[in-house]
């Protein structure tokens, strides 16, 4: 069960960062239930933090 879980996550995060790869994101994922886009927009949001982190660093 977890397993899927996380392979389903995966993918959403995959399919997200695919459809937006212009750093736009302005679309979702189609076929998603709401846990998962809240869990799939904070690793987003964490992840656009870590790189404005990285470039303060540099």
């Amino acid at each position: 069960m977890l397993e899927n879980i996380i392979s389903e996550w995966i993918r959403c995060i995959n399919e997200y960062y695919e459809i937006n790869r212009d750093e736009n994101y302005e679309y979702e994922v189609p076929d998603i239930d709401n846990q998962l886009k809240n869990d799939m927009f904070e690793f987003v949001e964490a992840n656009k933090f870590k790189k404005s982190l990285r470039a303060l660093i540099v």
